[in-house]
């Protein structure tokens, strides 16, 4: 976690969502080439769509949603978050948390796929056989297998 500034009044929800590979170290990590080699037909596959990098850790009533539509090879995935940020008189370590929604594509089958969520967008091809590329430098995804 990072130490982050002062937010908004809230609740809000994020109007451009990041999405974005985990890449090692603050939080972000690739997906492991193992799960995403082990995907098998019909498995689900689960995204995580980073609403906003830094709330407040001491946020309360978090909630996020995602709605998920495959159209053939596109996947599009519509998230959404929401929070209260701390009042000023409450006690709370200046540290940050990632609003960030669950996004399960539930029987999948193999191939490759667009993700869209937002203006961001990615390939990706299950099962993996090599790193997963962004198309959007600007935004990044999380992806993993389950």
């Amino acid at each position: 976690m990072l130490p982050c500034g002062p937010r908004a009044s809230l609740p809000r929800a994020p109007a451009r969502p990041r999405l974005g590979l985990h890449r090692g170290g603050r939080g972000h990590h690739l997906p492991r080439p193992a799960e995403a080699a082990a995907f098998q037909d019909g498995d689900d596959f689960t995204f995580r769509v980073i609403l906003e990098e830094c709330i407040s850790a001491c946020a309360r009533l978090v909630k996020t949603s995602c709605e998920v539509q495959v159209e053939g090879t596109t996947i599009y995935l519509e998230a959404r978050g929401s929070y209260l940020k701390p009042g000023p008189a409450a006690p709370c370590v200046t540290l940050c948390a990632e609003l960030k929604a669950e996004c399960v594509v539930p029987d999948l089958a193999p191939g490759t796929y667009e993700i869209r969520a937002g203006a961001n967008s990615m390939k990706l091809a299950l099962p993996a056989t090599g790193p997963i590329k962004l198309d959007s430098g600007c935004g990044y995804f999380e992806a993993d297998g389950s």
